[in-house]
């Protein structure tokens, strides 16, 4: 494969794009699963006068399940392919690429919907689109999350089952969980890298009166940092997938 890092990202992208739309079933399920739990958030929390620390919570939390579980497998279920296409000059880079930018899409429409569907029913204080865009990074984060399980693991199957247990120091080393009053050092040095506590602050600092932008803009950095590690975690994995391929 002869062709530019640019021109194998249009055909990838494009290659990408088309299994997913091809695949009409499993689409259907991925972009239902946004209703269906704003849903049950609407009808957990419709009879509280405001919104609660933990809505905040377990929205960020849905978002980043969105973006991890919908990467989990794209990488390993094309590991045959991914092998043979980099024997020809496939580059790593724009293969990662593509991945994240379709996935990004498809995390966009779920993330867009949760959030406009949540807010109709329970203003979630501070500007929707805000709100929507924290629910956004947190879910880029999930996707890279996702992409690093998929380099790593043999097969699906396993890729599917790990997904649990990286979410769950996500979910445990948090303030919602244990107060920084009662966690220990290590905890909350552990809290400052999960995508769930910089959300949680970004849309918690939302909904005051006066906001404070370094703390908006210290929420999004970092999920944005610890979205371009673990996406380099995953470039380094596919480019020593690509050397071994190619020996």
């Amino acid at each position: 494969m002869a062709a530019s890092q640019g021109e194998q990202l249009n055909v990838l992208c494009e290659r990408y794009l088309e299994i997913v739309f091809s695949d009409r079933g499993n689409t259907f399920l991925l972009l239902l699963q946004a209703p269906l739990i704003a849903l049950f958030v609407v009808l957990t929390w419709r009879d509280v006068d405001k919104p609660t620390d933990s809505l905040y919570y377990v929205l960020a939390l849905t978002a980043l399940w969105f973006g991890t579980f919908n990467a989990c497998r794209e990488v390993v279920k094309e590991g045959p392919i991914l092998d043979r296409e980099s024997r020809l000059g496939l580059q790593p880079g724009p293969y990662l690429l593509s991945k994240l930018l379709v996935l990004a899409l498809l995390s966009f429409v779920q993330c867009l919907a949760l959030s406009f569907i949540v807010n109709h029913s329970i203003p979630l204080g501070g500007p929707p689109f805000f709100h929507f865009v924290y629910l956004w990074l947190t879910s880029l984060g999930g996707i890279a999350l996702g992409l690093l399980i998929s380099c790593l693991m043999s097969n699906s199957d396993k890729a599917v089952g790990s997904v649990v247990l990286v979410l769950i120091p996500q979910m445990l080393f948090s303030e919602m969980v244990l107060s920084h009053e009662h966690a220990s050092s290590l905890i909350q040095w552990a809290e400052d890298f999960t995508f769930l506590a910089w959300a949680f602050q970004g849309m918690k600092e939302i909904t005051r009166s006066e906001w404070s932008y370094i703390e908006l803009t210290q929420a999004g950095v970092m999920l944005t940092l610890l979205t371009a590690g673990l996406l380099a975690g995953c470039l380094f994995l596919l480019t020593l997938r690509t050397r071994k391929a190619r020996a």
